[in-house]
């Protein structure tokens, strides 16, 4: 299985007529760096940033994981900017105008800290895209596979399986343990299912009981 490059990722403003994710990456990370808030792109657009464009899913908005506690400064950064403010059901801050849409997530108060060690993971990393002057981080693969076993949705699902393809027999372990660390037992066998799934080899064959 080919190593994650990161070189799969092209966004043109051209590529969108009702809704523009790009100028949603760009609002977003303007407004965490005013706000000197450590931040890493998540969410659909980071899958985006490793997997083939055949995998990449369809998204309207930006999503950027940041650490508990540090959200609310985006928040008041974008509301002088005249952005509209909600609360996040799932943890953090959402912002809105007729153009853009950016989620700021740290999933408080379930998974703070899988967000948190993510960004600061992140910024560690290698894994960026360059947006202008921009240089903006993106959540290793390992920590966006975790990420997206916690909706337990479809769509998700679907992600996990482009991003398994980037990972070999060897590195699935790691990644197991580390959605195990963060989420949990049951990570295990949720991440061992979409695998098999797939026909990816890291999970080896299902045990059977008697």
């Amino acid at each position: 299985m080919p190593g994650a490059k990161g070189r799969y990722l092209k966004v043109e403003r051209r590529d969108f007529v009702t809704t523009d994710p790009l100028a949603a990456l760009e609002a977003g990370a303007t407004l965490a760096l005013k706000a000197k808030v450590p931040f890493a792109l998540a969410g659909r657009l980071a899958v985006w940033y490793y997997v083939e464009p055949a995998g990449q899913q369809l998204t309207k908005d930006a999503d950027f994981a940041v650490p508990y506690g540090r959200a609310e400064a985006v928040g008041r950064e974008a509301a002088k900017s005249g952005y509209k403010i909600h609360r996040l059901g799932i943890g953090g801050v959402g912002i809105s105008s007729s153009t853009v849409v950016a989620d700021f997530v740290d999933r408080h108060p379930k998974f703070p800290q899988l967000f948190a060690d993510a960004v600061k993971s992140a910024r560690r990393s290698r894994h960026r895209i360059r947006v202008g002057r921009m240089s903006i981080p993106v959540v290793p693969l390992p920590f966006l596979i975790a990420m997206k076993l916690v909706p337990h949705e479809a769509k998700d699902e679907r992600d996990v399986e482009e991003l398994l393809q980037l990972v070999s027999a060897p590195e699935y372990k790691r990644v197991r343990r580390l959605a195990v660390r963060y989420l949990g037992a049951l990570a295990e066998s949720y991440l061992d299912v979409i695998a098999r799934r797939i026909g990816h080899p890291g999970p080896g064959m299902k045990k059977r009981y008697k």
